[in-house]
């Protein structure tokens, strides 16, 4: 069985929902290294006409707008995944599945990804049961479940008080903590700012194409002193940018790219909105559906396989009300709420 270092480790759990929702499980373990660019197969979309210029709305009120019109408001969605995390020289593929049913308080999710590390099978099962959001993360030799209590975190984080002072979000939503896809975009609307979008013909689809970099107090948290280093200089395992394609007429994001330090080059290139031959992560959503019908009320059940869970939900507390005065001062530059 091959060694887990703390680099592929963080890698592996980045399988399940993305690089936001790992580090809110598992701290950056490793010292700044050089990132290494390989060479790799190209990703299954195709995408034509990058040069068509920028259209509707800014980039982050679209990624807003996904979260509050499309995901928030679906009733229901299914979806298949196709995955690639890079670590180092080594490229991991998998493959996943996506529900979601009910809006409001009825809203339920699950997602399920996994990929082979070696001749071993790791895989991230994300259940929201309506009151728990339960996180399953199974790696070769290990094997770790957590939950976050919903309620638990409303509670501590609705509140009348202005944000920074005791700490509560008057503008708390459940998409900030309750899993899936809304999550994993409202954790990408806290720490990116995104370009205008650009009209991207892929297949039959129009998307509308969205490059994120960092914002500077994010960045700061995330790793002191980075935004004055050269790309060169970039941890190999963190992304320096994120590309979205978000189709123009369901608002929902089929592909989500996080590139590292060796393609920071990409954020002001005519062609930085294709995706790369190697991204540092990708994820990309295909045979997605939106239906009315009712789905299993088991495939929304989870049960611990024993009682050694932890439980997240004060962790999880502390990292919204430290994204609590960045939310706020965003929120009155461009009038948009962020998570």
């Amino acid at each position: 069985m091959r060694r887990l270092t703390p680099k592929l480790i963080i890698a592996v759990l980045a399988i399940g929902g993305g690089f936001w929702v790992a580090q809110t499980v598992a701290p950056l373990l490793t010292e700044p290294q050089p990132a290494r660019p390989t060479t790799a197969a190209a990703p299954s979309a195709t995408v034509t006409n990058a040069s068509v210029p920028s259209v509707g709305p800014s980039g982050d009120q679209l990624v807003q707008e996904v979260i509050n019109r499309s995901l928030e408001r679906r009733p229901n969605i299914a979806a298949k995944v196709r995955q690639i995390v890079r670590v180092d020289d080594e490229r991991l593929s998998g493959q996943g599945t996506y529900w979601q049913q009910g809006v409001g308080n009825l809203r339920r999710t699950r997602w399920e990804l996994e990929t082979m590390v070696g001749a071993d099978l790791a895989y991230v099962t994300q259940v929201y049961d309506g009151e728990y959001v339960w996180t399953d993360r199974k790696l070769p030799g290990t094997r770790k479940v957590t939950r976050v209590h919903l309620e638990g975190v409303r509670r501590a984080l609705v509140g009348q008080e202005p944000a920074g002072q005791g700490g509560v979000l008057p503008s708390f939503s459940d998409a900030a903590a309750r899993g899936g896809l809304s999550q994993l975009l409202a954790s990408l609307a806290r720490c990116y700012t995104f370009s205008a979008p650009q009209a991207m013909q892929m297949g039959e689809q129009t998307m509308l194409a969205v490059l994120g970099t960092w914002r500077p107090e994010q960045l700061e948290k995330e790793w002191a002193g980075l935004s004055t280093k050269p790309p060169d200089e970039w941890p190999a395992h963190l992304p320096h940018h994120v590309l979205l394609y978000i189709d123009s007429s369901e608002l929902f994001p089929y592909l989500i790219e996080y590139r590292a330090g060796a393609d920071a080059g990409l954020v002001s290139e005519p062609n930085g909105v294709f995706a790369t031959r190697n991204p540092l992560a990708l994820f990309e959503f295909h045979d997605v559906q939106f239906f009315g019908a009712t789905m299993p009320a088991s495939l929304f059940q989870y049960t611990p396989p024993d009682p050694s869970y932890t439980d997240v939900t004060g962790r999880v507390i502390e990292e919204l009300r430290a994204a609590a005065t960045p939310a706020a001062q965003m929120t009155q530059r461009d009038g948009t709420l962020r998570q």
